[in-house]
């Protein structure tokens, strides 16, 4: 079994990356028989952190390829502002032919939503857990402790950076994923349609009451 490295995001790992989140993005099973632009699942959700928070980018190397990610921002609020000027115009560009074409049928159409609609990306407002992140990985790199070991190294970026908390967003039917984050210390702060939004603070108690 091939040695797991976790190391931070380079350039040459784009494609890689945004080739997990097609194969993870079907509520963690591959995706890529579900859309017909394969990129744009990466482009919502790989693409604008490894543009404009790099430095909370991580990546779990089997020795071949990067085959998992960890993504952060530090302030989730300043992020999305920078997304409305900075990604979002390109992206529609992009996709704007696309979006008449699918007329917002299917999981493709879902994701078209999403480009002509970003507030709809946007996270719930949680002053005490204003970092975010999210965490992808292959399926033959699952179950050994890659995804722990990420998380701690982007929580103790955070926490260095000043963050007194972070908070991510899981699927509500997603059982074994909600205790994985349960075990890390996260706790249920809010709950929008499917999503079931967990924080996590290093803030003593007395400090948040």
């Amino acid at each position: 079994m091939p040695t797991v490295t976790v190391r931070d995001f380079r350039r040459s790992d784009l494609d890689d990356l945004y080739e997990v989140c097609l194969r993870t993005g079907d509520a963690g099973q591959d995706a890529s028989g579900l859309v017909s632009y394969p990129r744009l699942l990466g482009d919502i959700y790989v693409g604008p952190y490894l543009e404009l928070a790099p430095e909370f980018a991580l990546v779990a190397d089997d020795g071949v390829r990067a085959s998992g990610y960890a993504l952060g921002v530090l302030d989730t609020a300043s992020f999305e502002r920078q997304l409305e000027k900075l990604w979002w115009p390109h992206v529609q560009a992009t996709y704007l032919s696309a979006s008449q074409d699918v007329m917002g049928e299917g999981f493709d159409g879902e994701l078209l939503t999403l480009v002509r609609n970003p507030q709809l990306t946007r996270h719930p407002h949680f002053p005490e857990y204003p970092s975010h992140l999210h965490i992808d990985l292959l399926e033959h790199i699952r179950g050994r402790g890659v995804g722990s070991q990420m998380l701690a190294t982007l929580f103790q970026r955070l926490r260095v950076a000043g963050s007194p908390g972070v908070h991510l967003g899981v699927d509500a039917d997603n059982v074994g994923a909600q205790h994985f984050y349960r075990h890390l210390g996260f706790v249920e702060l809010n709950r929008v349609g499917t999503d079931l939004f967990m924080g996590l603070s290093w803030q003593p108690s007395s400090a948040r009451s």
